[in-house]
């Protein structure tokens, strides 16, 4: 697939009526984009929630941006007791995930054994972005923000 190989959301403003994803006790593996969103992606035009949650990705990846989760829009995204392994953005940001617009709240998300071009985890243009008991190892960055690069936070 070119995007979200295994999940795609998009909510455009005339549906109004998607306005939750909700991903709970799932398993991804060996999954990959041509472009971006190795396993999930989120586009929102209008506010919705969206909550990945008890759930793995193992060797997931994307040429671009957002090796396993690409979100872009107007939205809170959670993501809640998460492991994630082996997974790369091979010529863009955010090897686990590149969010862009929306409000970020990670909880005890374990990601190991990663690789981007830029960063972990990339943000940009969000309100506010909250990461609490998590652990990350083993990640390499070619550029900027081993972990995380937040830009533009208005």
């Amino acid at each position: 697939a070119n995007v979200g190989s295994a999940i795609l959301f998009q909510q455009f403003a005339e549906l109004s009526q998607l306005q939750t994803l909700h991903v709970t006790d799932c398993v991804f593996e060996h999954i990959s984009a041509e472009i971006s969103a190795g396993a999930i992606f989120i586009s929102s035009e209008q506010n919705m929630e969206a909550l990945i949650e008890n759930s793995s990705f193992t060797n997931v990846s994307s040429m671009q941006n957002g090796g396993v989760v690409y979100a872009a829009g107007a939205a809170t995204l959670t993501m809640d007791h998460l492991s994630v392994s082996e997974c790369a953005s091979r010529a863009g940001s955010g090897s686990f995930a590149f969010i862009q617009g929306m409000n970020v709240k990670m909880n005890d998300v374990q990601v190991q054994d990663c690789e981007s071009e830029e960063s972990t985890i990339y943000v940009q243009g969000s309100n506010q972005v909250t990461i609490e008991h998590s652990t990350f190892k083993n990640l390499s960055s070619q550029l900027n923000g081993g972990v995380v690069r937040a830009q533009d936070i208005v």
